[in-house]
């Protein structure tokens, strides 16, 4: 459990803020099993930050109600979640962290609600670990094409399983912290539209759409709506080399908008995730590139010089525009990359936020029009 618990945390980081503490009170009490602890910590954003000393094994202290974000336990190297809802919530710090866990006895418990869609997220990518096993399992008795297809077959299901999931714990959590995890795996992770952000937002309680995460996804939904799918593209300028800005700008509409199919790549030289699409670029430029079809990337947050000797190792044939750090990111609402969005031959936005194999699959599409 607790390696879940562990994304869990590093997703709902973002959500902590600071505001006025409830003058209602969670108990919290917990017990030591098998570790040598004199005290914890206990954490609730930047409204609770306290030290607990531990008395036998044992400890408890009262703390402010606050269902909007999660709080932790810090016991030596551990961080284990909760919820502070109101009830009498019971901690367990074990030695063997898979059994570290906080409970409450009420039926009524967002704690409790909490756990259980860390344990539905468990047996969800258990489930799919284990399909994908058998699949890799049995490749030999098929072509790598049927291999690829029983493989683009599975993670489309899942996919879609996954976001019902999530709008199911969203639907049943607007007033309380679970409604904003699953928005942001939404929205990140499964290309969730920003009318659909906004919409769901606007159902959100007073508390939640006070959150700092909230604040954020409006701020950036303008951007999102005006170059949404459909919209035509955002113009940018960039200066690749400040040292000779007169031969060194550039600018988005040098590629986009004069009569081409434009898939254009926002990515940067640390990022895994970006280095790990390059394959399915190379694959997709080789089988596409013509008169009809090119290919861009845009290196963002990233130093120039990172970029060109990534773009060397790489072996990128297509052009590049370096050096563009927040520019684009802000106007197309980016929140993390690689972003990969197909521009018409009018400059219209056809598809964003493209992985995988989707890409070719979405440009045979339009070339084949």
């Amino acid at each position: 459990m607790m390696k879940k618990l562990v994304i869990i945390l590093a997703a709902v980081a973002v959500l902590l803020s600071c505001r006025q503490k409830s003058a209602e009170a969670t108990m919290l009490q917990g017990s030591i099993k098998g570790l040598d602890l004199s005290q914890v910590e206990v954490m609730v954003g930047e409204d609770v930050d306290e030290v607990i000393t531990v008395e036998n094994g044992s400890f408890s202290m009262a703390v402010p109600v606050d269902l909007t974000q999660v709080g932790v336990i810090i016991a030596g190297s551990q961080q284990v979640p909760f919820v502070s809802d109101g009830t009498t919530l019971t901690a367990l710090l074990s030695s063997d962290p898979t059994e570290s866990t906080v409970k409450s006895s009420s039926n009524t418990s967002v704690n409790d609600k909490f756990y259980a869609y860390v344990d539905s997220e468990n047996a969800f990518w258990e489930r799919y670990e284990s399909e994908m096993s058998r699949i890799s399992q049995s490749a030999s008795s098929f072509s790598a094409a049927e291999q690829a297809e029983r493989e683009q077959e599975l993670n489309d299901r899942a996919t879609a399983e996954y976001r019902d999931l999530l709008l199911k714990v969203l639907d049943e959590n607007k007033d309380n912290v679970l409604g904003l995890i699953p928005l942001q795996s939404l929205q990140f992770n499964l290309g969730l539209g920003p009318m659909q952000v906004d919409s769901i937002i606007n159902t959100l309680s007073p508390a939640l759409q006070e959150t700092d995460m909230i604040k954020e996804m409006k701020e950036g939904l303008g951007s999102k709506l005006s170059t949404a799918e459909g919209q035509k593209f955002t113009d940018f300028t960039i200066v690749q080399d400040p040292s000779n800005p007169g031969k060194s700008t550039v600018k988005l509409s040098d590629y986009v908008g004069k009569g081409k199919y434009i898939l254009v790549d926002f990515w940067a030289s640390w990022c895994g995730p970006c280095r790990a699409e390059m394959p399915n670029l190379k694959d997709t430029y080789a089988r596409f590139h013509g008169k009809s079809f090119d290919m861009l990337s845009v290196a963002v947050w990233d130093e120039p010089a990172d970029t060109k000797k990534a773009a060397k190792e790489l072996g990128i044939p297509w052009d590049q525009i370096i050096n563009a750090q927040k520019i684009p990111t802000e106007l197309y609402g980016i929140d993390g990359i690689p972003h990969i969005i197909l521009f018409g031959p009018d400059g219209t936005i056809l598809k964003r936020n493209l992985r995988g194999k989707d890409i070719p699959r979405t440009i045979a599409k339009y070339l084949e029009k």
